[in-house]
């Protein structure tokens, strides 16, 4: 379990709504030149399906639970929009955090995604067979009107069989999970130091 960090430091804003988990990852992009709250709107603004090369990979992902649903194989509960930033539900945001939330069976090839409307209904849900998820973005001010952004992604699976399924998808995806959180807070500074500089 990831050590929570130091003393004098704030909890991170994913603690209030995902504390305990059994995977994740953290990436950090410094020297934006942007304020902390303009940093998190263009967070809230972004917009996956606008990066022609992440909207194609992640097409590819969804390609083989499309043709076997097609097919009668399996049943899909991916809808007609590719799965994205859409699909996870706001958790809370203030001028410099923001956190979201997905709640599903992501090792399955249509990640097995249950419908969350109320940050109430995610703290509470729980299903054995699905597992939760927290994607959070921080600011850090570094002065000289710069700051770091910093995402991080946890994950809990309530059971044994969950943790077992989820540790095969994570060690698949972990390398290429990583590049597109990379990708995306590269685009999100471009983003807001362009928002900024207007």
């Amino acid at each position: 379990m990831p050590q929570r960090p130091d003393r004098g430091h704030p909890a991170p804003v994913a603690d209030a709504y995902l504390p305990q988990y059994h995977f994740h990852e953290r990436h950090s992009i410094d020297n934006i030149q942007a304020t902390p709250e303009t940093i998190i709107s263009a967070v809230a603004a972004y917009d996956d399906e606008a990066d022609p090369l992440l909207n194609t990979l992640l097409t590819l992902r969804e390609w083989p639970a499309r043709q076997l649903s097609k097919l009668g194989v399996v049943k899909s509960n991916l809808g007609q929009a590719r799965f994205g930033m859409d699909n996870f539900f706001l958790l809370d945001r203030s001028d410099h955090a923001i956190a979201f939330g997905l709640v599903g069976r992501f090792w399955r090839p249509d990640f097995g995604l249950i419908d969350i409307q109320s940050e109430q209904e995610f703290l509470q849900h729980g299903d054995a067979r699905a597992a939760k998820l927290v994607l959070s973005f921080e600011v850090q001010v570094q002065g000289d009107a710069r700051s770091s952004l910093t995402t991080e992604t946890r994950i809990h699976c309530p059971d044994r069989l969950s943790r077992c399924l989820c540790a095969g998808y994570w060690a698949a995806i972990y390398p290429f999970s990583g590049w597109i959180r990379r990708r995306i807070l590269q685009q999100i500074k471009q983003e807001a130091q362009t928002a900024q500089a207007h």
